[in-house]
């Protein structure tokens, strides 16, 4: 029989004090999320002594007398007076049933909360006080409560849930019988004391009020508290100190005070927004690793969107409203003890008309797949080709403004214009670029061309930067250069070169 451990804390209204230092669950009895650890050769010999009659005999006596209440009685005063001996008082607290919250715990998993009774922990009391939010006089309640580490165990389905103690004096349960002020009062503290002390989201919305009295087995919780009479031994080292629980400290006696939520904090909205995870899916393309300009257009966006929503309330999605958009995703469920509501923006617009849904029953999770909408090549093409005209476009020049009077006309472009220009300019000075002499030696007439429209007083260099792309028939150049005037420029273009100072 293991021992478990627990805090005795008290609930106010109206008190502010820090809440209980957080307890590692892990060294507390039951409270373990580990799971069992044993190797294969354990598990067969384990497997091979069950088969045997002998074993399962002692076994089973052993069960029985574990669950004798003689024997636990035997046992627990044996505890004490082992503990008395090291200066520690010792008391056992073993619950009764009471009634049980079912909820969910941050959302995902499955929880029942045992409300249990003792007459062990102190009675529940009250004094006049003024409400600060109306000023009227009103009563505050102190309700003591004890709390056991979280256990798991096992629902009506069979699937895996988190069991929660909290224990109260039988008067609190017996006033929340007849008061249903106090009994929301007794379960707004209960709510609040395992959210502080396990550090837990408690669904508040969706709680059900199964035909239970107590969920799984009663285990009972040790307090541990030094006494005040010590005997004289009890100072010096006991041979059993090293392997005996820690001693508790000198204040550990004193009950915790957690006061307790206002009801502007504890405001319900009327449903709760469950937990969500959207995934971005895409499968391995391979001409997106070819050389091709476009191959990574479209690279970052995704294939399908996949919206997975835990709903750990619900067993089914018959009652659920599912509403999906281009750019939305809208999900309600109005059923009593599950009410879900989401509303979901998409990073992506979709293909609501082939999305698919499905509700996994195991893990209480609806997933839903949605193909995000892909631009077609046309599309795509002409997109491409809107970005490659900005880029001859943007060469640097901060204006590119002209008079209407120089402008000859509409159709013309500037191009043109400047090789125009140099044309005359070259026939003006006796150089014909369309000469017979040119035509039949083309290797020296571009050389004398490319000499004589570069101006020898004058010593060029090529721009420190320059991109060149080429798409189908069509070669583009842009160069580096900022604050350069348009008509600075003169251009001499041929079948198979070009010239540009």
């Amino acid at each position: 029989m293991s021992e478990s451990t627990a805090t005795q804390n008290s609930s106010a209204r109206n008190k502010h004090c820090p809440p209980p230092p957080r307890r590692n669950s892990k060294n507390c009895g039951g409270g373990g999320t580990e799971y069992l650890d044993i190797t294969k050769e354990e598990f067969e010999r384990i497997e091979d002594a069950l088969k045997k009659e002998e074993f399962r005999k002692l076994f089973f006596e052993y069960c029985e007398e574990i669950q004798d209440p003689e024997n636990r009685k035997l046992y627990e005063k044996e505890i004490k007076q082992f503990e008395a001996e090291r200066g520690v008082d010792v008391r056992f607290i073993n619950p009764e049933p009471g009634f049980v919250i079912k909820t969910s715990e941050d959302g995902v998993t499955k929880c029942f909360i045992n409300i249990a009774k003792s007459a062990e922990l102190t009675r529940p009391s009250n004094k006049l006080c003024l409400n600060p939010e109306t000023g009227n006089p009103d009563l505050s309640w102190s309700i003591p409560l004890a709390q056991a580490p979280p256990r798991d165990d096992l629902d009506a389905q069979g699937k895996r849930c988190r069991v929660y103690d909290v224990i109260f004096h039988p008067d609190a349960l017996y006033l929340s019988q007849r008061d249903s002020a106090f009994r929301k009062c007794l379960i707004d503290t209960a709510l609040d004391a395992v959210e502080r002390e396990f550090k837990v989201d408690l669904d508040r919305i969706n709680l059900k009020f199964p035909k239970l009295q107590f969920k799984g087995m009663a285990r009972p919780i040790v307090i541990r508290t030094l006494s005040e009479n010590a005997t004289p031994e009890a100072t010096e080292p006991h041979p059993l100190d090293s392997i005996s629980p820690a001693k508790p400290s000198a204040d550990a006696g004193e009950p915790k005070i957690i006061p307790m939520k206002t009801q502007n904090e504890i405001a319900k909205p009327e449903f709760n927004v469950p937990k969500y995870v959207i995934k971005h899916r895409r499968d391995v393309d391979l001409t997106e690793y070819t050389y091709e300009l476009d191959a990574k257009f479209s690279v970052t966006v995704p294939r399908e969107l996949v919206i997975e929503i835990d709903l750990p309330l619900l067993k089914s999605t018959v009652e659920c409203k599912l509403d999906v958009t281009d750019k939305s995703l809208y999900l309600l469920s109005e059923r009593p003890g599950a009410k879900y509501r989401l509303n979901l923006d998409l990073p992506y617009a979709v293909d609501d008309k082939r999305g698919v849904a499905r509700f996994d029953t195991d893990q209480r999770r609806l997933c839903i797949t949605l193909p995000v909408t892909q631009n077609n090549p046309r599309q795509q093409r002409a997109m491409h080709d809107s970005i490659f005209q900005l880029n001859r476009e943007d060469s640097g020049v901060e204006s590119d403004i002209r008079e209407e009077g120089n402008l000859h006309s509409n159709s013309e472009s500037p191009v043109d214009e400047l090789s125009d220009t140099v044309e005359e300019n070259l026939s003006a000075s006796g150089d014909d670029v369309n000469s017979p002499q040119s035509s039949n030696s083309p290797v020296s007439a571009s050389k004398s061309t490319a000499t004589n429209f570069l101006k020898s007083s004058i010593q060029y260099q090529l721009p420190a930067k320059f991109d060149c792309n080429v798409l189908d028939n069509v070669m583009s150049l842009v160069l580096h250069v900022r604050n350069v005037q348009p008509e600075s420029i003169a251009m001499l273009k041929n079948t198979k070169s070009l010239h540009l100072q």
